[in-house]
């Protein structure tokens, strides 16, 4: 579209690589379309606009506690859709804009995540405390914005947060200087990268069947 070739036009005029590149170390779709990295890449751009729902729920509860339901005009709220019947178990969905109507608010250009993944590694403030859990192995609580959060083994969630402080070096690396940017990533910090292509696509095809 007219949009998408103006965007990678202006991103193109100060530095960033060229989108239509797909022969570059940073592409992301060597071997064809690479949906966990589209939807991740969609989850960073639209957050805050992100919402849940618990098993057996019908609506939808954003950070801010904010009640709604899919718009009519979302291809998910169709009839025989999984997201247009009750919740089978705690489900996230992306949103463009969230508008309000005359009985609850209603969000539109929804995406179904099928992980969170994306979330904790690349949105909000991520924080992570321990958890005292008598009988079990050290726990800890990861959380992003106080909002979403969830128990883990303390290894996996040292190794999160460790991954997570990396990402965001490299993302302020490569916005400050976007010409130079991702051929100046050490060996580390290109490895970092490679890392969370296999831990997206891991999340990804690893999420439960919906019913």
């Amino acid at each position: 579209s007219d949009l998408r070739k103006n965007i990678a036009r202006e991103l193109s005029s100060i530095g960033y690589p060229d989108p239509a590149a797909a022969n570059t170390w940073h592409s992301r779709n060597e071997s064809g379309s690479n949906l966990p990295f589209l939807q991740s890449a969609i989850v960073a751009g639209v957050y805050p606009n992100v919402a849940s729902r618990q098993e057996g729920a019908v609506n939808f509860s954003t950070s801010t506690n904010i009640k709604t339901k899919l718009h009519v005009s979302s291809v998910n709220s169709c009839k025989g859709q999984p997201l247009a019947k009750k919740g089978s178990m705690l489900e996230f969905v992306a949103y463009g804009e969230m508008v309000k109507g005359k009985a609850m608010y209603t969000c539109n250009q929804t995406t179904y995540l099928h992980s969170i993944i994306p979330v904790i590694l690349l949105c909000g403030q991520f924080c992570i405390r321990g958890a005292n859990v008598e009988g079990t192995t050290p726990k800890s609580v990861i959380s992003v914005d106080e909002w979403i959060a969830f128990q883990c083994d303390k290894s996996l969630g040292i190794g999160l947060a460790v991954l997570r402080k990396r990402l965001d070096s490299i993302f302020h690396h490569i916005v400050a200087d976007p010409k130079t940017g991702f051929d100046g990533l050490s060996a580390m910090e290109r490895e970092t990268l490679n890392a969370l292509d296999s831990i997206m696509k891991g999340s990804f095809q690893s999420t439960p069947p919906r019913r």
